[in-house]
């Protein structure tokens, strides 16, 4: 009976812990690195086109694991950003096809919003 209130409790904090919101420096890191990198990846973009990289995944063996590894790396945080999206009773699908299109910017993206809407909640 202890071990299931203890259990209990326990799991009550943990959600409790999940659903508070950032730290304001994570919020401001997520900030900046959305900025940055979305601002790297228009400059990249206007250098070489939107599809600028398909030769060299065609050609080198490394870019090809690369890309690889980044599409596996994104499904497991779409699956994060998803979930956690709903738990908190929002919904992740923005933020969802903006990875699908964008890649790391939909994850930098959600993480930059949760910070800011877990604020507002936290100070209604």
């Amino acid at each position: 009976m202890v071990a299931r209130r203890g259990a209990a409790y326990a799991a009550g904090m943990r959600e409790a812990r999940d659903l508070s919101p950032p730290s304001p420096g994570f919020s401001l890191l997520a900030v900046a690195a959305l900025l940055a990198f979305t601002g790297f990846t228009l400059w990249v973009c206007l250098q070489h086109g939107v599809l600028g990289f398909v030769p060299l995944v065609r050609g080198e063996a490394w870019v090809l694991q690369m890309m690889l590894d980044l599409i596996i790396a994104l499904v497991v945080a779409l699956r994060w950003v998803i979930s956690d999206a709903r738990r908190r009773g929002h919904s992740p699908w923005p933020f969802a096809v903006a990875t699908v299109l964008l890649g790391s910017i939909g994850v930098l993206a959600y993480l930059a919003w949760r910070g800011v809407a877990g604020r507002r909640r936290a100070e209604a």
